[in-house]
């Protein structure tokens, strides 16, 4: 019915948030063959490893040095979303190096961004970095209540995250984080055969840092 309905339509079709049902991915492959004005764009943690699919990596925003803040993305998204809780807020010589310090230490990662940005409305720049030794009360603050209730916290997306792992990706991940500490890298592969081949698995499903 849905190829039926999209056939001869010139459109647009974005699919969010695939990796759920990635197994599917065969099914878009059809919509395409048979709606040639057709275009897709899916959002998926997992590659759909399907012939048409061309891949596009979103990274983390830029970050930089203090005297260019001003022009570092991640910095503009820190300083739109905490004026969105404090109208006055603004980046001058006194939180530039403190809001661009921030950004560094978060990786540049929007979701973590948008959270420490959430707290300008009581906390200064200089307070809110000083804070981020204190990884659990930003893990659970909360962003927007209209937001679905995964990227609401950090907390919330990295259990979502650890739970789209399968019980061979689990056992992977605890290998490697046994060894990170311990012995090079080169030498887990020489501990525990397979590790690294199957750790692609994790890099696959966007599980690794």
């Amino acid at each position: 019915m849905l190829i039926q309905h999209l056939r001869e339509r010139h459109l647009l079709l974005v699919v969010d948030n695939f990796e759920h049902v990635v197994d599917a991915a065969p099914l878009l492959t059809d919509l395409l063959a048979a709606s040639p004005k057709l275009q897709l764009l899916v959002t998926s943690r997992a590659a759909l490893r399907v012939r048409p699919e061309h891949r596009l990596s979103v990274q983390p925003l830029a970050t930089g040095p203090h005297d260019q803040a001003g022009d570092v993305a991640a910095v503009q998204l820190f300083i739109e979303r905490a004026r969105a809780v404090a109208p006055d807020f603004a980046l001058d010589e006194s939180n530039a190096a403190d809001i661009a310090e921030l950004c560094v230490r978060l990786d540049g990662l929007p979701l973590s961004i948008e959270l420490a940005a959430a707290r300008a409305a009581f906390l200064s720049p200089a307070a809110i970095l000083g804070g981020l030794d204190q990884l659990l009360p930003l893990l659970s603050a909360r962003g927007p209540r209209d937001l679905p209730q995964r990227p609401q916290t950090l907390r919330a997306t990295l259990d979502w995250s650890y739970a789209l792992l399968n019980q061979p990706a689990h056992r992977v991940r605890r290998t490697l984080r046994f060894f990170s500490n311990l012995r090079p890298r080169r030498s887990v592969s020489s501990s525990v055969p397979n590790t690294l081949t199957r750790s692609a698995g994790l890099v696959a499903w966007s599980a690794t840092i």
